[in-house]
């Protein structure tokens, strides 16, 4: 493995596991402290995720300062977080709301499949010249 790529790896795992407990504080604080539906939650905290992720994962994970091309990043990175977010909440509410496991082990569970094809994708959003 070329060492780019495992320091990629790296990055992208600290950078995913800070804003992942980020994601986990919000979706516990809005669904057990304000009594907020565990699926609007999921929603709220994902778009606040994403917003802190992009940030991070072009900057620090992907070393992409290139600010020129921040508008050709946020629509393809935006089409990613949407499809995440659709997978994540028909994740939740299959395990959740049809096989009766805790919101919060469904999301941990869900996290290690949606973390593999966030960093597949975000990182072709980064390298890549043209959009999605």
């Amino acid at each position: 493995m070329k060492k780019k790529l495992l320091w990629q790896i790296v990055r992208f795992l600290i950078a995913g596991g800070t804003g992942a407990l980020l994601y986990l504080i919000v979706l516990l604080v809005l669904t057990e402290v304000i009594h907020f539906w565990y699926l609007g939650s999921v929603i709220i905290a994902r778009i606040i995720n994403s917003v802190i992720n992009f940030i991070i994962q072009k900057y620090w994970a992907f070393s992409n300062r290139k600010d020129s091309r921040i508008k050709q990043q946020v629509w393809p990175y935006v089409k990613i977080s949407v499809l995440l977010l659709i997978i994540n909440v028909l994740g939740m509410y299959l395990l959740v709301d049809i096989a009766g496991v805790h919101y919060l082990i469904a999301q941990v569970l869900l996290v290690p499949p949606q973390s593999v094809l966030s960093f597949i994708l975000t990182r072709w959003v980064f390298r890549r010249k043209q959009t999605i």
